[in-house]
């Protein structure tokens, strides 16, 4: 658990969020470069199910919080995915404590991904066209990020062997 509270701190520094309260050893409180809040739970229940996420809904209805990453440890039934995927009002990101135990980009092959902005992808598609690689919003590095439908990332690529590098771009399907 304490390597999955390490890569959620580094995990939401990366999406570029501000954490705000992370005295409570069971969440952490974000402020999204928006301006919106977002908390961080981490349960340790062997089966995480449909009581605790009542409990979290309950939680964020409260304190007016409407997007959360959820750390869960060993499995969640299939039943809560279902009544996480239908939520309309509430965001949720689920993520396995084994989902966590490095943080994927610090590999030293992992190419940079940086989200082009709304106007940088309307120029772009102005210029290219909109048929070019995808990477799937189910992708570790577009989860990693909360990369949503439609973005397009720059994917920059350095040498090893030190010698420029090269840039591509994906869209999120």
């Amino acid at each position: 658990m304490e390597n999955a509270l390490i890569i959620v701190n580094e995990m939401l520094t990366q999406r570029g969020y501000t954490i705000q309260d992370s005295t409570e050893e069971d969440r952490i409180i974000a402020l999204k470069p928006c301006g919106n809040k977002m908390i961080t739970f981490f349960t340790n229940t062997p089966k995480f199910n449909v009581k605790n996420i009542q409990v979290y809904i309950a939680l964020m209805n409260e304190i007016e919080i409407y997007h959360a990453i959820i750390v869960y440890k060993d499995g969640i039934t299939a039943f809560t995915k279902k009544a996480i995927d239908q939520s309309t009002e509430l965001k949720f990101e689920l993520f396995s404590q084994q989902d966590l135990q490095y943080n994927i980009t610090k590999h030293y092959l992992q190419p940079t991904f940086i989200l082009m902005s709304r106007e940088e992808i309307e120029s772009f598609k102005a210029n290219y066209g909109t048929k070019f690689p995808i990477m799937k919003k189910d992708d570790p590095i577009a989860r990693f990020y909360d990369f949503q439908k439609g973005d397009i990332i720059r994917v920059i690529r350095s040498s090893i062997y030190g010698q420029g590098e090269s840039i591509n771009y994906r869209m999120i399907k």
